[in-house]
């Protein structure tokens, strides 16, 4: 598996930081990711501060093409640590006008994050 550099990384990550500050960055909906912060004592907002506090130690992989709508956005994989609880963390650069942010994933991981620049 090929990795993004870690500039790349940085880069993505500050574009990320940057949609957040303009409130273009939503943060998806799932039942998944709603449990997962309210068992960890999380809120939203939680959620988007850990968001934007990611360092390229915290980069698994991408960037990978979204698999459910091909062509439509980058996808971004991260793992957090918050509270004593693992979080995986997955985000789409959307390739629309805006480029849009989505944190598609935040929960708790269901396998073993690798993280190459730890």
């Amino acid at each position: 598996m090929a990795y993004a550099s870690p500039a790349e990384v940085n880069a993505r990550l500050k574009n990320i930081r940057l949609k957040i500050g303009k409130n273009e960055c939503t943060l998806w909906p799932r039942k998944k990711n709603k449990d997962s912060l309210a068992l960890a004592g999380l809120s939203i907002d939680d959620a988007f501060d850990i968001v934007k506090s990611l360092t390229v130690r915290n980069y698994c992989k991408g960037p990978e093409d979204d698999i459910d709508k091909p062509g439509t956005g980058e996808m971004w994989f991260f793992g957090h640590s918050e509270r004593g609880y693992d979080f995986y963390i997955k985000i789409k650069i959307c390739f629309d006008a805006n480029s849009n942010v989505i944190i598609i994933s935040f929960h708790f991981p269901e396998f073993p994050l690798i993280y190459p620049y730890k």
